[in-house]
């Protein structure tokens, strides 16, 4: 459009400068690669060829790590030795290797998103958010049309008699439509219902996916995070029509539940399964349970785990436990990387939450959704879930967009006072004696 105007103002085209181009393609290319997100069926997934070549991309362009995100950096790395480390305990080396060079792979995107959003963590977030929300609504409605078999052939994107959408598992695409159901929410509270409006088609698209996953984690994941991000915002929001909203959309949202597992309980096959599915004690959950007690006893005297994939096979069931995945399959290195990595960001995120920035809201969205991931950790593997490294590397960049801007803040003020700092001309008398005093100062010998 300027080039446009430009062209009518002045009789020639203006063209974006190179730096603009890259700035162009950078962000086309971000957005593409998170759009692949949603579309994880086999492994490698369209998303790891993308974002391989985003990296390389950005490397060219745009790529600076900085030292604020070192924690994310460092305990990332250590997580990915201990899964190394493992790999040596393995009766058959098999898909060992490629199961740990998928997670540090997973564990550099990580790294990649938070490099990329410290530097401009407003721009650069809400194109990834935006490109999140296409990717989940797409694979959401893939879900619902192969669920009821509106057109043949979808039920591909079914399991179990569960939408599973263009993921491998079922418990793997609900949480997945979690961030994006979120960032809508919190959009929808933020601006006046005629704006407002135009979000309600997405977000119930959203919802209507995470409710016909039919995954406990998602419906507890959803809860946890829609209640967490809305008072978050209702506290430190400073205007009180946007707390009134906030209040009454709360309100009719608990009337639209309610009303929505009403309806979902009139349809049959719907509502099999879903009292089933809200049964909080699963047949498996007995022999669940006591895998992990028993793989947590065996791994006292294996510190280097057992390796990747050897765990499913001694004890006829996959741990269903991140925190016990970690210590079985990255050794006791890896839970301890993974407990400080939880840790330190609890600690650098939790006071930015309340701090007033232009991304407040971003990283209050983000951090709802990732500490719900980290309860429902407890029983689920989460170690190849591609958003939730997404989900670190966003809470990192946030941390590291702030501190960089204080880094910023403290130097503009330093040049601004240096600025109001009168000079201060020296007196060429006081300096010919202090030349003087120089000059016939006695030596003195030191041994």
């Amino acid at each position: 459009m300027s080039s446009a105007l430009a062209f009518l103002a002045t009789g020639r085209l203006a063209w974006p400068s190179a730096s603009a181009w890259k700035q162009k393609i950078a962000i086309g290319s971000l957005s593409v690669a998170v759009f692949c997100s949603g579309f994880v069926i086999n492994e490698p997934s369209p998303y790891e060829l993308a974002m391989v070549a985003l990296i390389g991309l950005w490397a060219f362009i745009d790529l600076k790590i900085n030292r604020y995100i070192l924690p994310l950096v460092v305990l990332m790395i250590t997580f990915i030795a201990g899964g190394v480390l493992s790999i040596t305990q393995s009766r058959v080396i098999d898909y060992e290797p490629l199961y740990i060079a998928v997670s540090a792979f997973l564990a550099f995107t990580s790294i990649f998103f938070a490099a990329i959003i410290s530097q401009k963590p407003v721009e650069y977030a809400t194109h990834i958010y935006r490109a999140y929300v296409a990717a989940a609504v797409v694979t959401a409605i893939l879900g619902i049309i192969g669920y009821f078999g509106l057109v043949p052939g979808f039920e591909i994107f079914t399991r179990y008699s569960r939408a599973m959408g263009a993921f491998q598992d079922p418990n793997v695409f609900g949480p997945y439509l979690v961030l994006p159901f979120v960032f809508l929410l919190v959009s929808i509270l933020k601006n006046p219902p005629s704006k407002a409006l135009i979000l309600l088609p997405f977000i119930g698209i959203l919802a209507i996916g995470i409710l016909l996953s039919f995954s406990r984690a998602a419906w507890g994941l959803t809860v946890f995070a829609t209640l967490g991000s809305s008072l978050l915002f209702l506290v430190t929001t400073r205007s009180t029509v946007v707390r009134a909203r906030i209040l009454a959309y709360l309100a009719l949202g608990a009337v639209l539940v309610v009303v929505g597992i009403l309806v979902a309980l009139s349809i049959e096959n719907v509502r099999d399964l879903l009292l089933q599915r809200f049964t909080l004690k699963q047949n498996y959950d007995n022999t669940r349970f006591a895998t992990h007690a028993a793989g947590f006893a065996a791994s006292l005297t294996r510190p280097f785990g057992f390796g990747a994939l050897e765990f499913g096979e001694q004890f006829a069931q996959d741990p269903h436990n991140i925190y016990l995945k970690s210590l079985v399959s990255y050794g006791w290195l890896g839970l301890i990387s993974f407990l400080g990595l939880i840790l330190t960001t609890l600690i650098a995120a939790v006071p930015l939450l309340f701090k007033t920035r232009p991304w407040q809201l971003l990283l209050q969205c983000a951090f709802s959704v990732w500490l719900g991931h980290i309860l429902i950790a407890q029983v689920i593997d989460i170690d190849h879930w591609r958003h939730v490294f997404m989900l670190f590397g966003f809470v990192w960049g946030f941390v590291g967009a702030e501190y960089l801007t204080r880094l910023k803040e403290r130097q503009a003020r330093r040049d601004a006072f240096s600025r109001l700092q009168p000079a201060v001309p020296v007196q060429p008398q006081r300096l010919r004696s202090q030349v003087h005093s120089v000059k016939t100062a006695p030596r003195v010998l030191t041994f």
